[in-house]
């Protein structure tokens, strides 16, 4: 089903300015064959902008009872909302990838939950999520917590490690298409570049104590729980 635009509530009234903000800055430029093919761009820009504020207005009202952080007369006058909402937006204008536009709606929210990131913080882990793709994304969680992930994913099997099995492995099972042409080393290249891992390539040794061990950075750890969704007390 598709998401009703934010239009009820002071939450929604907060996005919707927000939502105008964003679609206006959406350019339309050029000489005529240009200005149509920028205007024909433009509509699905601004019904994807349209279908993320929705559902991101569905989260903070859902979220809101129990954060006084995400209370609509706390996000009205919070900067750390508006300038996640706003960074987050100008990715979700590139992107028709699901898993990313899920990331940056949380992204949003943790942006303003106790314990956030502090401003510079934010700022990267939003570069961050603009830079990467889905599958970036979905590697860095299996390097973070390969049972976890294959949890998630019951239609796989976790390899059981050999004694010096490495992060190909896991690779193989869990992540198929990225093994031949490099494609692999390429992917874990562009995390190691950002700082968010801790072992220097896939062909290091994945096993501690008979099991897969964490291979993620702190700093990678920190940018996987800001893009997760939002833990709050029940």
């Amino acid at each position: 089903m598709e998401p009703e635009p934010p239009t009820q509530g002071r939450t929604a009234a907060i996005l919707v300015t927000l939502a105008e903000a964003a679609i206006s800055a959406v350019p339309i430029v050029g000489g005529p064959v240009a200005t149509l093919l920028t205007a024909g761009v433009g509509g699905v820009v601004n019904r994807r902008l349209t279908d993320w504020f929705a559902e991101l207005a569905r989260d903070v009202d859902q979220l809101a009872a129990r954060v006084d952080e995400l209370q609509p007369e706390r996000l009205a006058d919070s900067d750390a909302f508006a300038d996640a909402v706003m960074t987050a937006a100008r990715i979700v204008e590139k992107t028709s990838q699901q898993e990313k536009l899920d990331a940056l709606r949380n992204a949003v929210v943790n942006s303003v939950l106790p314990r956030a990131p502090d401003a510079d913080y934010r700022a990267s882990f939003f570069a961050i999520v603009d830079d990467l793709t889905p599958t970036h994304l979905r590697l860095l969680m299996l390097l973070d917590n390969a049972q976890s992930y294959f949890d998630a994913r019951t239609e796989l099997l976790l390899p059981e490690p050999g004694p010096s099995a490495t992060a190909y492995e896991l690779v193989a099972a869990a992540l198929p298409k990225l093994l031949g042409d490099e494609f692999a080393d390429k992917f874990f290249a562009d995390l190691s570049r950002n700082g968010l891992v801790s072992t220097d390539s896939l062909r290091a040794t994945m096993v501690s104590d008979r099991s897969w061990y964490r291979a993620t950075s702190a700093y990678g750890r920190y940018f996987l729980a800001f893009i997760a969704e939002p833990v709050v007390p029940e």
